[in-house]
């Protein structure tokens, strides 16, 4: 609630920016939902709300709930672009890491256009290729070494 009505009420552009950094940060679901109820809400410069879905897309751990709640509520998030936040938004996409996600990425943005936003889609899924390629040449060596390290509830 503070950093909404900051975001508000400060005079100060970096101020209010750093507001919506906070509250994109969130990890508990309930605040993270509230975050971008917000950032749909007309509250929210249109040019700033899409801050409120890239971070999480971006981080493991806010990413599911991130890409449910944008799927679910596109035509409030849509209505809240504009032709540079779009683009940020397809291009924070760009966080997922399975081969599954890509294709949920591509179907979703093939159905659900955002203006001038192709080279985003593009990067993103280079992102997400280039990130399963690493995992695939890399998880076996990581779980080989965690292995040898004997540490407790790390299976072997």
């Amino acid at each position: 609630d503070k950093l909404q009505e900051l975001y508000k009420t400060s005079p100060d552009p970096q101020v209010r920016t750093k507001c919506l950094y906070l509250l994109a940060g969130f990890h508990d679901p309930v605040l993270l939902r509230r975050s971008y109820d917000y950032a749909v809400s007309g509250d929210v410069r249109n040019q700033d709300a899409v801050r409120l879905f890239a971070a999480p897309l971006f981080s493991r751990d806010t990413r599911p709930l991130a890409w449910e709640y944008l799927q679910k509520n596109w035509d409030k998030v849509h209505a809240q672009l504009t032709t540079l936040s779009g683009g940020g938004l397809v291009g924070a996409a760009g966080g997922f890491c399975t081969v599954d996600a890509r294709q949920q990425v591509d179907q979703f943005f093939a159905t659900h256009k955002v203006e001038s936003s192709e080279r985003a889609l593009q990067r993103a899924n280079d992102a997400i290729d280039a990130c399963i390629a690493l995992r695939t040449a890399q998880e076996p060596q990581l779980a080989k070494w965690l292995a040898a390290q004997n540490i407790p509830g790390v299976a072997k």
